[in-house]
């Protein structure tokens, strides 16, 4: 019998080490890019301080279920960037991803050797949107990519259809990876097929 994916979703993150193969990642996020209505409550506004704005679960040391007081507590930063469809650069005002994987208790620097360089980083968005990064690529001591958890640009929170929260991957020619209305950020442990 097929399972659906947010049943397919629920049962990874329940697994300990969430140990994915390379096909069954790629059939995943292929499946879950189609198209279609989600179940479940709207995304809540930033302002709402009880909701839960992002969850950062899967293979970290410590969960985090951030609703917007947490998240207005956490260290921020600002980029520079200018996104594909963009004129001009935009400043955009947010929290460093790679400092949210380590507030989770995700390897880095010199703890990046063996298992944790097949660890991958989903970001989710509220209409079932995925994108992949290799934790690798988010490591200063590799690929060192900008990527900024944001929910400000040029001063201005995002509207509905692009907050409350956005991610932002500066360097990126395409936007693919400019996930809007994210909403979890799920750390996967890869396996390789034998």
């Amino acid at each position: 019998m097929h399972k659906g994916s947010s049943s397919v979703a629920r049962e990874l993150r329940g697994r300990m080490g969430l140990l994915i193969s390379i096909p069954a990642l790629a059939a995943l996020l292929l499946f879950n890019s189609v198209p279609r209505a989600v179940a479940g409550p709207a995304p809540q506004a930033q302002g709402t301080n009880t909701a839960e704005l992002l969850a950062v679960t899967g293979a970290v040391k410590q969960e985090l279920h951030l609703t917007a007081a947490d998240w207005n507590a956490l260290p921020r930063t600002k980029i520079t960037a200018k996104g594909e469809h963009d004129a001009q650069p935009r400043i955009y005002e947010g929290v460093a991803l790679r400092d949210l994987l380590t507030k989770a208790g995700v390897p880095s620097g010199n703890d990046m050797h063996g298992s944790p360089m097949m660890l991958g980083v989903v970001a989710g968005a509220a209409d079932n949107y995925h994108v992949l990064f290799s934790l690798g690529e988010l490591d200063s001591n590799f690929g060192g990519a900008t990527v900024l958890v944001a929910d400000r640009a040029d001063g201005q929170p995002f509207g509905p259809k692009v907050g409350p929260l956005r991610l932002i991957v500066a360097g990126d020619k395409l936007g693919a990876r400019w996930v809007r209305m994210l909403t979890s950020i799920t750390v996967v442990q890869v396996a390789v097929p034998k």
